[in-house]
């Protein structure tokens, strides 16, 4: 996955601010985790008509920095459930 894909990010110390794409207005401010720590976000898309979704993880240090990510196609049968995949791939990927 490239950078690109997860946003273009402004960095202001730990932080990283980006403005979603399909919400002009909503900008989200995104919190760098403690020393020692990883933080992962996860997110996935279901479409229902298809059954088909994608879902997208990254993991990030304590100074912001990428250390690993995926995204993933995936067959479902529902947004809750695309989100549990993701979150399972997270868990795989920081193990």
């Amino acid at each position: 996955m490239t950078e690109k894909e997860f946003m273009t990010f402004n960095r202001t110390g730990t932080e990283a601010k980006h403005l979603i794409p399909h919400t002009k207005s909503k900008q989200i401010t995104w919190h760098a985790p403690p020393h020692g720590w990883i933080k992962c976000n996860v997110d996935a898309r279901f479409l229902s008509n298809s059954g088909a979704g994608t879902s997208a993880v990254i993991l990030r240090n304590h100074q912001g920095s990428i250390i690993g990510g995926t995204s993933t196609n995936l067959a479902g049968t529902s947004a809750l459930a695309a989100v549990a995949m993701a979150t399972r791939e997270a868990l795989v990927l920081a193990t």
